[in-house]
């Protein structure tokens, strides 16, 4: 199976939008709730497209999933309760979502890489990310790919576990 990952353009939004709702059913399925009925919405969504952030993932040019990577930062990362690994320049990783055929077969893993390519091509070498306290499956991921917990960031007043991956 050969994964892509490719900016997504805004006529493709509500595509997008939809893995993250399957993604927010999958989630309550497992007992938690991480994504709000409303964040993230459409709106947010079109503004990573907007700003450039917003990749589809592919599968034989089918989209299958969406995630945001930012190399703007993250405000809510300046308050880390713990430390961050480095000082660096990092990207920000949010909002990924696999719609439910291709959950469990693995795809994580190559997103991940993908990821990483993307980050050297710009030359940047650290990944920060954060997950739900209940998210187990995310944080074991996480932990997985090399990841290291760092501490905890608030959002909207919800505490995250903060990770961090540095290459």
């Amino acid at each position: 199976m050969s994964i892509h990952m490719r900016l997504a353009q805004p006529q493709e939004a509500q595509t997008a939008f939809c893995f993250i709702d399957e993604a927010r059913e999958h989630q309550r399925e497992q007992g938690f709730i991480q994504w709000a009925d409303d964040y993230p919405n459409l709106n947010t969504v079109l503004t990573d497209i907007q700003n450039g952030n917003g990749y589809l993932l592919t599968d034989s040019q089918l989209p299958f999933g969406y995630v945001c990577i930012d190399f703007g930062g993250e405000a809510a990362y300046d308050a880390i309760e713990g430390n961050w690994k480095t000082c660096r320049k990092y990207a920000v990783i949010h909002r990924m979502a696999f719609g439910k055929l291709k959950r469990g077969m693995g795809i994580s893993k190559e997103v991940f890489s993908l990821a990483r390519k993307l980050c050297l091509a710009r030359d940047i070498h650290a990944i920060r990310i954060d997950t739900g306290l209940q998210n187990q499956k995310m944080q074991h991921i996480l932990q997985r790919e090399g990841f290291q917990y760092c501490g905890t960031v608030y959002y909207s007043g919800s505490p995250r576990m903060a990770y961090e991956l540095d290459f």
